[in-house]
């Protein structure tokens, strides 16, 4: 079995980095409301802060894509090796496969119940295990 606590560490780095950008975007967001409210009540529009408003916007938006994309890889690392080390742990009555493990979000319509189930699954081995 190996041990999960580095993986661990980086996928809540991953989500706390998402958290902090998430944020940084409301407050990009509400600067672009307030400009265009302000353009709305008659201000003239100012062409050099709404290219840079767009900039800004656009530049979140590829660090959030990015961070997302990041963030679903090292998920899948930790969730594939969180199962992984059940049947490493000696559970060999285990309904899915560590494949499965990150499969099952990735396929529509399954991924409705699937990744319920295989958490479950970890949750209720890893408990067995602990014990």
């Amino acid at each position: 079995m190996e041990s999960l606590h580095a993986r661990c560490q980086v996928v809540t780095g991953a989500f706390v980095a998402i958290l902090v950008v998430s944020a940084i975007a409301g407050l990009s967001d509400l600067s672009l409301l307030q400009y265009l409210q302000g353009i709305s009540s008659g201000e003239p529009v100012d062409e050099a802060r709404a290219e840079g408003i767009d900039a800004r916007q656009a530049m979140i938006g590829v660090v959030q894509v990015g961070l997302f994309l990041a963030c679903a890889i090292v998920f899948s690392m930790w969730f594939h090796r969180a199962h992984k080390n059940l049947k490493a742990g000696g559970l060999n009555d285990l309904q899915y496969t560590p494949g499965w493990a990150v499969g099952g979000f990735f396929v529509p319509f399954l991924n409705l119940v699937r990744p319920f189930q295989l958490i479950n699954e970890v949750w209720a081995g890893s408990a067995f295990l602990s014990h």
